[in-house]
């Protein structure tokens, strides 16, 4: 996975860069926030309260799921990959999304916005992927035992920078997706205080159940701003407030976006998605490119 020229060659972050990230405070020279930040709320929900608030609201927040001493491991684990230059890496620049660098000779273009793969990089990704907890909660939600992560959607690491991170605006996961039912979840493991100061997920309750026409979409299947039909969906959005250890779980459907980074410290996040063994992904699609890891007993034993 190391040997990766394409983004060896443009890559321009090492050691010292990652740790003037990590340690002081940037100036940022953002005028203001570009998408509506909603009140800020925290949810969390266990036992027999996460699927009443899963099915209601289509995300459900599990707290404590990660120790202090996970958390700092997975820290030096990604480190290490920003540090060693480990291959595949989404940078900011590749997207385009609002508030990214215009290319990747522009300034900040080099920025990492996802270390893909995440299930191959290290042995610690593949075991937070499996924390019983989650895989206890999601089993619940999708009502099958026999569940598996997917290796071709999210398997990433978030790593979003101060000053050059950027805008992601409202959409549904499903967008790009080709499964036989649109009934995947997310888990999103927050290492950080997550709020809107440094980009965590707004979410609108409830969107994961409404049928939405093709046409509020714009052509990169991303909410219409400015289209009537979807203001009030939008003025209904709430702001997630994580905290380090929590893991926030969010159905395929929901409609969610999130802001760039507009504090002084990197924050990381590792996402996954799961399904049921019984909903297929559909042959012939980039969902099928990659198979996805079935979660046996004896996994979560290990």
């Amino acid at each position: 996975m190391s040997n990766c020229p394409f983004h060896m060659t443009t890559i321009r972050f090492d050691a010292y860069a990652v740790f003037v990230y990590f340690s002081l405070k940037s100036l940022l020279t953002s005028s203001g926030f570009p998408l509506r930040i909603p009140n800020t709320r925290r949810l969390s929900t266990n036992g027999q309260l996460l699927q009443e608030e899963f099915g209601q609201h289509g995300f459900a927040v599990l707290p404590n799921v990660i120790s202090t001493w996970e958390q700092n491991l997975i820290r030096r684990r990604v480190l290490d990959s920003l540090v060693s230059r480990q291959c595949p890496v989404e940078y900011e620049a590749d997207v385009g999304y609002p508030g990214a660098p215009k290319s990747r000779d522009a300034s900040g273009g080099s920025t990492p916005r996802r270390l893909l793969a995440a299930l191959d990089r290290d042995s610690v990704f593949l075991s937070l992927a499996l924390n019983p907890k989650v895989i206890n909660a999601i089993q619940k939600l999708l009502g099958h035992r026999e569940v598996a992560v997917s290796q071709a959607h999210h398997n990433c690491i978030m790593t979003k920078f101060p000053a050059f991170s950027s805008d992601t605006l409202w959409h549904r996961d499903f967008r790009f997706w080709a499964f036989d039912k649109p009934t995947l979840i997310t888990a999103w493991f927050a290492l950080d205080d997550e709020s809107a100061e440094n980009g965590s997920l707004s979410v609108i309750p409830g969107s994961h159940k409404l049928r939405l026409a093709r046409d509020q979409f714009d052509e990169q299947s991303f909410f219409c701003r400015g289209d009537k039909r979807n203001t009030p969906l939008v003025d209904s959005a709430i702001n997630l407030r994580l905290r380090p250890g929590d893991v926030l779980l969010f159905h395929c459907q929901l409609l969610h976006s999130a802001t760039r980074n507009f504090s002084g410290e990197l924050k990381i996040s590792p996402v996954f998605t799961y399904h049921s063994e019984r909903n297929n992904p559909i042959p012939g699609t980039r969902s099928s490119s990659l198979p996805s890891i079935r979660i046996s007993r004896s996994k979560l034993a290990g």
